[in-house]
């Protein structure tokens, strides 16, 4: 089955330690990743919010597996909010992240030995940079930038991992405020963030 290339492989191969191969920001990156393929949904017109809670607008499958499944989640349960959904979804979303990134070989695991938990290495440098130029592009602009690259930026925000993509403190900074007038995404991913440690500032 192909693997598409989505922000939750996005977000995911921008925390891999290039030295180590650790997972940065493992506790929120499970909850990037959920919010990723939830907003998959959001950028394919697919969700409508009625009275602050989601409903799916259009059910046929999407073909991206990741996101097929966030959805058949929405549609097989009752209305939540963004933030909800995103809370309920945070291990399976990044371990199914994990599996796709290392079935597809854009990514290497490195089996656990000892007390070393799994590591990983980004085989495909390329993706990686693709993925890095997009968030640093909404992170300089975030009013021109596609819907597609603000959410990418504001869950690299969030996260904590802002300052690898785009070192300008300045320019982190003002990118706050224009993520968070960006429809319900990257505000849901705050919010879920902010129930248990400040989010990191961008």
């Amino acid at each position: 089955m192909e693997t598409f290339d989505n922000l939750a492989h996005q977000i995911v191969l921008l925390a891999i330690e290039p030295v180590g191969g650790g997972l940065r920001k493992r506790g929120r990156l499970g909850g990037a990743t959920a919010a990723a393929a939830l907003a998959e949904l959001a950028l394919q017109e697919r969700l409508v919010a009625v009275d602050g809670m989601l409903r799916v607008q259009d059910q046929r499958p999407t073909d991206d597996p990741m996101v097929d499944v966030m959805l058949r989640d929405v549609i097989n349960r009752p209305a939540r909010t963004p933030a909800r959904i995103v809370s309920d979804g945070r291990d399976a979303y990044l371990n199914q992240t994990l599996g796709e990134l290392v079935s597809n070989r854009w990514v290497r695991l490195v089996p656990a030995s000892g007390f070393r938990r799994d590591s990983y290495r980004v085989a495909d440098t390329a993706r990686l940079q693709a993925a890095q130029e997009l968030a640093a592009a909404a992170l300089h602009d975030p009013v021109s930038a596609s819907d597609r690259a603000a959410f990418l930026a504001g869950l690299v925000g969030q996260i904590g991992l802002a300052g690898l993509v785009l070192p300008d403190l300045t320019a982190r900074t003002a990118a706050r405020q224009g993520f968070a007038r960006r429809g319900w995404v990257n505000p849901a991913v705050q919010l879920v963030f902010a129930e248990s440690v400040q989010p990191d500032r961008i």
